[in-house]
């Protein structure tokens, strides 16, 4: 089982907190939250996370769901974020994390990090993720030693593989436009779309022919207006869309 850490390297004065808090979005529902340090941290869709300001670091534990973080400066008390297995140390930076099962996603938007097994050194051989992905924009990479992150790049890993999914965007907003309520595809499957917009309503969605579930899809959706989403899929795309009061089912038209 593979274990990780994330770092960035930044400076500011300290202050001192003693603070425990609970926060939790209902499924539909976000929610801004500013910590006693200023750093300020967006919870998506049922997500739920503890913050522990009581000792010498500055500690998150998501629970399940997505956030996303934009942490104040602080040399001397390191903010981390636990999810799972995994931790993110950041002392200033702006990042997303999204975790869904055991598979995590970690988008850097602006700052620098670097992602190692738990409990390797800072100073062990560095793999820079921009150089290693190259012009292909994505590759699969095994991680070892310290892998560098800059703003634009994104991984996604597991708890049992050392294999890394990792890409170089020209643009992050996918990973920060849920908070202004709306999520952009672009050639994603119908199905992916359909996980999608399963985190936001407590109806069942189902793709009820399968064929349909590679059908590419491309547009902006806005996860706040669900009939219209459904309006929008049936003008643009070949579909049929029951919204009955418990499920919505997605057949061929």
């Amino acid at each position: 089982m593979a274990l990780f850490s994330v770092f960035t390297f930044n400076s500011s004065p300290a202050l001192e907190h003693t603070l425990v808090e609970r926060y939790a979005t209902a499924i539909g529902g976000q929610q801004d939250v500013t910590l006693p340090d200023g750093s300020l941290i967006s919870l998506n869709t049922d997500t739920a996370l503890t913050v522990d300001f009581s000792g010498e670091d500055r500690l998150v534990t998501l629970e399940r769901g997505e956030a996303f973080f934009d942490i104040a400066k602080d040399k001397r008390r390191y903010f981390k974020v636990h999810a799972g297995s995994q931790t993110v140390t950041v002392l200033g930076t702006k990042f997303n994390i999204q975790k869904r099962g055991q598979e995590y996603t970690v988008a850097v938007v602006e700052g620098l990090v670097a992602v190692h097994p738990k409990g390797r050194l800072l100073d062990s051989p560095v793999q820079e993720a921009t150089l290693a992905i190259g012009s292909k924009q994505h590759a699969t990479l095994e991680l070892t030693g310290q892998f560098r992150l800059k703003a634009g790049n994104v991984i996604t890993y597991k708890d049992e593989t050392q294999l890394v999914s990792a890409s170089n965007l020209a643009s992050t907003n996918k990973y920060r436009e849920w908070q202004t309520g709306i999520v952009t595809f672009d050639a994603e499957t119908l199905s992916v779309l359909v996980a999608e917009l399963s985190r936001y309503t407590n109806k069942k969605v189902l793709i009820v022919d399968k064929d349909l579930e590679t059908l590419e899809i491309s547009g902006v959706f806005h996860l706040r207006k669900l009939d219209e989403v459904i309006l929008g899929l049936e003008a643009a795309f070949p579909l049929h869309i029951l919204n009955q009061k418990d499920a919505i089912l997605i057949s061929g038209s």
